[in-house]
């Protein structure tokens, strides 16, 4: 039986235990790479595939709707879960959904909500 390859998972976000985080919950079944800021992210995505990228909405540098307004119009396969953690600025979160987030998280979340979102996406 061929192994399967593991499905690429870009995660954006500017604090570092945010990053850690993510990669310690979906590093054992997936394969994931770390940005720091949507310029990185968009430089990641140029040169390799991904199947997701979760991103944070509020970053230095480029924040995450733009990242994902730019990611958009290049991978148009590419799926995305936005995450915010900026106390009542839910609208942050409907704007992404509105412009084609398939997900949003609200920080902070558990680790059992990452898992099942991630899944249902990338099913």
């Amino acid at each position: 039986m061929a192994l399967e390859e593991k499905k690429r998972i870009l995660i954006v976000d500017d604090e570092e235990n945010i990053r850690g985080l993510l990669n310690d919950i979906l590093a054992e079944e997936y394969s994931v790479t770390i940005a720091s800021d949507g310029k990185e992210a968009l430089t990641q995505l140029e040169q390799e595939p991904y199947d997701l990228m979760i991103t944070d909405i509020v970053m230095p540098e480029k924040e995450g709707i733009e990242t994902m307004l730019a990611a958009f119009k290049k991978y148009e396969n590419l799926k995305i879960i936005a995450m915010s953690g900026v106390a009542n600025k839910r609208q942050y979160l409907l704007a992404a959904s509105f412009l084609g987030a398939q997900e949003v998280l609200q920080k902070p979340f558990t680790v059992n909500d990452v898992k099942a979102t991630v899944k249902r996406i990338l099913e």
